[in-house]
Formats: C-alpha cells, sequence, structure tokens
C-alpha cells in the first residue's frame, strides 16, 4: 500500500495530496459521529458525509493514476486535476455543511437555500462526470505506450462509472433512492442500504467504484499480456459480468426488492 501511495504522489502530486486532504477530513466527522448524536432520516448526520469524503479521496487518487498514463503536458494536466478537486469541493461542501446544519443534503428542496445546496451539487456532479468522460476520449483517442488490456480496463471501468453517474441523475430526477418505502428506515451498518425496500445507492455504489476494479485488474492482467498471452478477452467478459450484475442489482431495486435482510 505504501508503495502505492508513493505512486500515486509521483504521478500527480496535486490530487495526491487532495486524496490526503479528503481522507484526514473524514477524521473530524468521524468525531463528530461520537460526540453529536442528530440525526436526518433516522441516521447520524455525520455518517453520509464521511462515506463520501473516503469515496471522493479514492476518486481522486484514481484519476491521479489515471491522468498520469495520458502523457499531458503539465498545465492540460494540472487543468484536469484541479477540475475534479473543484467539483468534489463543492460536492462534499453541501454534504457536510447540510450534516452541520442538521439537514439532509441529497433530495431537499425544503426552503430556497437548501434547493440551491441541492442544485449547486447536482451541477458540479455533473460537471465532473463530463471531466470523466474528457478523460475517457483521450484514452480511447490517444495513442498509448499501454497494454491493450490496461487500456480496455480503463476505458471500461470509466464508461461504468459515467453510468453510474447517470444513476445518480435518475435517483435527482426521482427525489428518492428508497424504492417501495420512504427514505430512511432499518438498513445495514454504516452503509445504510436498506433492508425492507429497493435501494438505488447499491448499484450506484457498484458502478462508480468499477472504476477501481476494473484499473486493477487490467493492471494485473498486463504481465500476462506482456508474455504473449491474448487476455484483453478476460478484462472484457469480466466487465460484461459485473456490469450484468449491477444491473441486475439495479433493476431489482426498481421493484422494491432489498439486495439483503436483517
Amino acid at each position: 500500500m505504501k508503495a502505492l501511495l508513493e505512486e500515486i504522489h509521483r504521478r500527480h502530486t496535486l490530487l495526491s495530496r487532495a486524496g490526503w486532504f479528503f481522507i484526514f477530513l473524514a477524521i473530524p466527522m468521524a468525531i463528530g459521529l461520537l460526540v453529536d448524536h442528530r440525526t436526518a432520516l433516522g441516521i447520524n448526520v455525520w455518517i453520509k458525509p464521511i462515506k463520501f469524503t473516503l469515496s471522493i479521496g479514492v476518486f481522486l487518487w484514481t484519476m491521479a493514476w489515471l491522468i498520469y498514463d495520458l502523457r499531458l503536458n503539465y498545465r492540460h494536466r494540472t487543468l484536469l486535476g484541479m477540475g475534479f478537486i473543484f467539483f468534489m469541493l463543492i460536492e462534499i461542501a453541501a454534504i457536510a455543511g447540510q450534516s452541520f446544519r442538521g439537514q439532509t443534503s441529497h433530495f431537499n428542496i425544503s426552503t430556497a437555500f437548501n434547493s440551491a445546496v441541492f442544485t449547486a451539487m447536482g451541477i458540479a456532479i455533473g460537471l465532473n462526470t463530463l471531466l470523466a468522460g474528457v478523460v475517457l476520449y483521450l484514452f480511447i483517442k490517444k495513442k498509448l505506450v499501454l497494454t491493450k488490456v490496461y487500456q480496455w480496463g480503463v476505458s471500461l471501468g470509466l464508461i461504468v462509472f459515467i453510468l453510474g453517474s447517470l444513476e445518480g441523475s435518475y435517483m435527482a430526477e426521482s427525489f428518492t433512492h428508497t424504492i417501495g418505502a420512504m427514505d430512511g428506515g432499518p438498513g445495514l451498518p454504516f452503509l445504510n442500504w436498506s433492508t425492507e425496500a429497493g435501494d438505488l445507492r447499491i448499484a450506484h455504489f457498484l458502478a462508480l467504484h468499477a472504476l477501481q476494479l476494473f484499473v486493477f485488474v487490467g493492471h494485473k492482467l498486463s504481465p500476462l499480456e506482456e508474455q504473449g498471452r491474448n487476455v484483453t478477452p478476460i478484462m472484457i467478459y469480466f466487465a460484461l459480468a459485473y456490469l450484468a450484475y449491477t444491473s441486475i442489482v439495479f433493476v431489482q431495486s426498481l421493484h422494491g426488492n432489498p439486495l439483503l435482510t436483517l
């Protein structure tokens, strides 16, 4: 893990430091979880920002890794990194700020201010997704000195990531993430995925973090390709199976069925 983090820092220092900022940001939020017992939709107000800040930290480290592979000049590399950081800062500011106020951040249009926060967060996420699309376009367009299986892993991971972001837009338009019950209620520990009804957040999570998984698998298969073995079909079949499972989870949620029950 230490070697991986050092390599991420070497590849994109700005995104590496930003990732650490978000990871460490979870510490005061965890303290808030221990001392602040306010709830929103039945769960502690600090659980959501903790989950998001950790997820964002991992996402920024992933983009640090990928942007380096594009072999862009310093200016373009920095602009891409700053874009991802800026949009993620808006998202976490909205989520953590609303948690501090004891309010929900998502689907909250109860006042003009809450509506503005929700809208700003949605715009930031949309622009972040668009920027991820730019990275995908560059991976497809540019002639890179990378293994074929790795490029397939990155490209498929970004595609599924973008699909997951679009599912987030579906939830935003529906003003709910729970199907068959009200948001809130019994859920899995910490994750809070509903154990009584369908929960669209599960497929959303699986799709967003397919990016890290697919990049990892493509990277691990690369040495086999360098030995002359055709492992690209393995990467493609793995990605299709993962996408099929995520789609099944999404449809299951749409039908109001929980992934797990307790």
